[in-house]
């Protein structure tokens, strides 16, 4: 393809179009390998990556345009391909579609003014990137796509969900390829992560799990160095529950062996960030929730990776449920005679009705770095089912001092399961 070709973008779309003809008839006619040798593949695989990032392919007004319309078509045709070395130069070619990190950061320091989201659909425009979304998706959902493909490729494809993740930040949200995103990338996930969990620990799954952390990490926490949990930016709270429900339903749950406990931590810390956020208050009871949920699944004599997820998490809900209670303390003595905010209310609500009805596996207790020996021998209770609300006794305790009387009632459940874990008969 010539230079003074690429110019031309009616001439460009007779040509794609004409190699998609002419493959159909292939495959009719039985002759694919005859006419369409592994050579002839990867250099058509070449051909279509100029064309596709030749300033013809994103000359029009509506996106996508014909020509890339006609490449992403032809593309998706390929598939099934003849070796690996193909289906990862058609996915490579796909994902460099996608606007850069550099672009796309870029992009969230300009001001409004600059309107960063036309500088980003400059490079790629936003309906074209869904549509390649929509083709990688395709491609590495296929079952005939070799598993070892997979492996390779996803570290890539999660760097390029992440840069799309991103673009929330763009303009202001405007720039909405974030929104197509978050639904694929749960697709894809559920396909690819069980292909990760097989692979021996190695430098290639180590910063495979470093950038998804650093992908869910950054939609949820912060927004252009801000902490998100300030009232700056309420778009998108939808799809934040839905990457919650991912860490809880996919990414966690198969956190084998080849992945470091402090990855797995770090997943987790992500959740107890989120917790505290009191300006976005469905994320924040969205990720206490999953912090009882994901101690609550372990099992006796459980194997999986929900086992170390728990005795991980744990420690961190003790600690979460103890800022929760003793802050509302504080705060309502403080307070006086003002009552405290509904959602702060709420939420220790929430937390004692979680303590009472929660019961966990003794197991998830033995494995916790505070076992000392006296505290096995003096109180065989936090080694129980009910070992929460042992462990958090003391702070309980104090809750007899809240003005709130609704507290005081849901405290005196508590209080009661505490008393027969003890052993403390009450004699009325």
């Amino acid at each position: 393809i010539n230079a003074e070709y690429m110019g031309r973008s009616k001439v460009l779309v007779v040509l794609v179009e004409g190699w998609a003809e002419l493959y159909q008839k292939s495959i009719t006619n039985q002759k694919l390998s005859l006419n369409w040798s592994v050579d002839y593949i990867q250099l058509l695989l070449k051909c279509l990556e100029r064309i596709i990032h030749s300033p013809s392919a994103s000359d029009g007004f509506a996106f996508p345009t014909k020509l890339q319309s006609s490449c992403l078509s032809l593309l998706d045709s390929l598939i099934p391909l003849e070796n690996e070395d193909l289906y990862i130069h058609a996915l490579n070619l796909l994902i460099h579609c996608i606007p850069d990190s550099d672009s796309i950061y870029t992009c969230t320091r300009a001001d409004n003014e600059t309107k960063p989201e036309a500088v980003l659909s400059a490079v790629a425009h936003v309906e074209f990137c869904k549509k390649v979304l929509s083709v990688i998706e395709t491609i590495f959902s296929n079952p005939k796509t070799p598993i070892s493909v997979k492996q390779f490729i996803y570290p890539s494809i999660v760097k390029m969900l992440s840069n799309c993740l991103m673009t929330r930040f763009v303009g202001s949200g405007s720039y909405s390829l974030w929104k197509s995103a978050v639904p694929i990338m749960r697709r894809i996930f559920k396909v690819g992560l069980p292909c990760m969990i097989e692979l021996p620990p190695s430098p290639h799954i180590e910063k495979f799990w470093n950038e998804i952390h650093h992908c869910i990490h950054q939609f949820l926490t912060v927004n252009n160095g801000t902490p998100m949990g300030q009232p700056l930016n309420n778009i998108g709270e939808e799809e934040e529950l839905v990457l919650v429900e991912m860490l809880r339903d996919d990414i966690l749950p198969q956190a084998g062996p080849n992945v470091s406990d402090g990855q797995v931590s770090a997943l987790v810390t992500i959740l107890e960030q989120c917790s505290q956020f009191q300006y976005k208050r469905p994320l924040a009871n969205a990720s206490i929730n999953t912090l009882f949920y994901i101690c609550q699944r372990v099992i006796k004599d459980d194997v999986s990776p929900n086992h170390r997820v728990g005795v991980l998490a744990l420690p961190i809900l003790i600690g979460r449920c103890n800022t929760i209670l003793s802050s509302y303390l504080s705060d309502d003595r403080a307070s006086g005679r003002c009552p405290l905010p509904k959602h702060r209310h709420d939420e220790v609500v929430y937390v004692l009705n979680e303590l009472k009805n929660l019961q966990l596996e003794p197991q998830l207790f033995e494995t916790q770095p505070d076992n000392r020996i006296d505290l096995r021998s003096n109180c065989p209770a936090a080694f129980r089912k009910k070992g929460l609300i042992i462990r958090l006794f003391p702070v309980l305790v104090e809750f007899v001092m809240c003005t709130d009387e609704s507290l005081k009632k849901a405290l005196v459940d508590i209080l009661r399961i505490a008393s027969n874990e003890l052993g403390l008969t009450p004699r009325i």
